[in-house]
């Protein structure tokens, strides 16, 4: 792969609406990023990177920590952030990315199905995730978040150890009251997703979803205490 250098971006030509076209390779040894460049795919930046607004990115790009993007960035499939990256409003992000610890992400950032975050993301108004994305421990949704295609987000929780000791279910509670539930590519409303969990597993898995349900009630019950 190769790496560039600052003298090295300075370069790379513009395309006809004056975005800079930037070659897949090694970015690690540039710190900051001016606004309209375009990035192929495969592309590395090292920690603590800054780019600009309007930025876009092909698929299979990596990040390290704590790197900051403007608003209106738009990343392709399989791109992977470390801990602690920052992203302005209306972001969007292709399939399978992948995002540690502690992201932030503001107002109206656009999620494609199968992405995946870390603990203690915080996502404010309006993002929205396609179906099947997957959340660590703690995040936080600011009012009008909406998952699995368009529900919109009041509270979730998850839980492990079900079906398997790895795989886990996350019950979303929504703003007009209801629960929807997901486990791997089996989702609905709690009748619905009952139904097809008995019908794959049998009575006894059935009955543990059953209580599973109850007790999210409780706890969703408990915060708005």
């Amino acid at each position: 792969m190769k790496r560039y250098t600052l003298e090295d971006f300075k370069k790379f030509g513009r395309n006809e609406f004056g975005y800079i076209i930037c070659p897949s390779g090694d970015y690690t040894g540039i710190p900051e990023f001016p606004a309209y460049c375009i990035f192929e795919a495969n592309c590395r930046f090292w920690d603590e990177c800054g780019f600009g607004q309007y930025c876009h990115f092909g698929k299979d790009c990596k990040f390290g920590y704590g790197c900051n993007f403007g608003k209106s960035c738009r990343f392709g499939e399989l791109c992977d952030f470390e801990n602690e990256c920052n992203f302005k409003d209306n972001c969007s992000f292709g399939k399978w990315c992948h995002f540690g610890e502690f992201c932030i992400f503001e107002n109206n950032c656009k999620f494609e199905k199968w992405c995946n975050f870390g603990e203690n993301c915080l996502f404010l108004t309006g993002c929205s995730f396609e179906k099947y994305c997957e959340f660590g421990e703690a995040c936080i949704f600011s009012p009008g978040c909406t998952v699995e295609g368009g529900k919109e987000l009041k509270s979730y929780t998850k839980i492990k150890g079900i079906v398997g000791t790895r795989r886990c279910t996350y019950l979303y509670q929504l703003t007009d009251g209801s629960v929807y539930i997901r486990f791997g590519v089996i989702s609905g409303y709690e009748d619905k997703f009952l139904s097809a969990i008995n019908e794959k597993y049998g009575s006894t898995v059935y009955e543990q979803y059953q209580l599973a349900l109850e007790l999210a009630k409780l706890t969703f019950q408990e915060e708005v205490k």
